[in-house]
């Protein structure tokens, strides 16, 4: 018996040693200076209060600034970017914490991030743009929208109907994310990060999983690779609670907003009641063949929302 335990203890021991070595011997993907999906954007870095990110701006018109999701990248919005540019001025960039964006110091809250997302547009004197965003985004969106530094909104499957929305995208997903949470086993598992588990919970926010392609796929393996990503992730898991407290302050957004779910979202049809029901006036809409990251399932879906809204402004 005390050898089983002996040699149980050695391989738990071996395997996180591994994991080390695994985190240790990654390939860090050096920042782009273009991108392949959109080769008319302008790519560039700018520091906001400490932290410096990548953003892009094409276009001439009224002003976008598209807002992606957690552990994902301004490439979240690849097919409908370079459309909504031909007749507006495109604006999106890295969150904190992931694309090619810095780790801050400190919690990585809902406040946090609408605050960073204002000094960003105070930054690029963006005056009172639209502001559309997904998931983490959405929310975000919906918190300018209140504090009136936006002409309108869109948010497409916003958070903060439970503290764990991840945990809904799937076995797999619902695994990492209380591995998150868990001392001691929410390091070893972002070390270990792969492929596999990646796709796994994506797939698990997409209608069709064909939406997602090889080559965006292949964007978000790379940037895991960097080493703010695992610690943007587990700092976020963390905060979590922090996004069902943001939406309790939407009653006060007074400029026109629409809020899109997808069929196959990951909230319950009484979530999404509840939670639009705190915006007064919004236009809601619930689409078809559509999952958590409409972006990829319904771009042009979102396209039309867009054209909606400025209308209305």
């Amino acid at each position: 018996m005390m050898r089983l335990l002996v040699g149980f203890g050695l391989a738990l021991v071996s395997v996180f040693a591994l994991s080390y070595i695994i985190d240790a011997n990654r390939t860090v993907p050096e920042p782009p200076q273009s991108l392949s999906w959109w080769p008319d954007a302008n790519v560039d870095y700018v520091d906001i209060e400490g932290v410096t990110t990548r953003f892009v701006r094409a276009g001439n018109g009224p002003h976008i600034v598209l807002l992606h999701t957690f552990s994902t990248e301004l490439g979240q919005f690849r097919k409908m970017a370079q459309e909504l540019s031909q007749t507006n001025t495109v604006w999106a960039f890295d969150l904190p914490g992931f694309g090619y964006a810095d780790l801050p110091d400190g919690a990585l809250t809902a406040q946090f991030y609408a605050d960073y997302v204002r000094g960003f547009i105070k930054e690029m004197s963006i005056d009172l743009p639209a502001i559309v965003g997904e998931s983490i985004g959405g929310t975000i969106s919906l918190m300018l929208a209140a504090s009136n530094d936006a002409s309108g909104a869109i948010a497409i499957n916003p958070i903060g109907y439970t503290d764990a929305p991840l945990a809904r995208s799937g076995l797999v997903a619902a695994a990492f994310s209380t591995a998150l949470q868990t001392p001691v086993i929410s390091d070893f598992a972002l070390r270990v990060r792969n492929a596999r588990v990646t796709r796994a919970i994506l797939d698990g926010g997409l209608y069709d999983t064909n939406s997602l392609s090889d080559a965006y796929f292949s964007d978000l393996i790379r940037l895991q690779q960097r080493a703010e990503f695992p610690k943007a992730q587990k700092l976020f898991a963390q905060s979590n609670s922090s996004w069902v407290q943001a939406i309790e302050g939407l009653d006060d957004i007074a400029v026109p907003t629409t809020i899109l779910w997808g069929e196959t979202d990951w909230s319950t049809e009484d979530e999404r009641e509840a939670l639009s029901q705190k915006v007064n006036g919004a236009l809601v809409e619930t689409m078809s063949g559509s999952g958590h990251f409409m972006t990829l399932d319904r771009p042009e879906v979102i396209i039309g929302a867009i054209s909606q809204l400025l209308e209305r402004l």
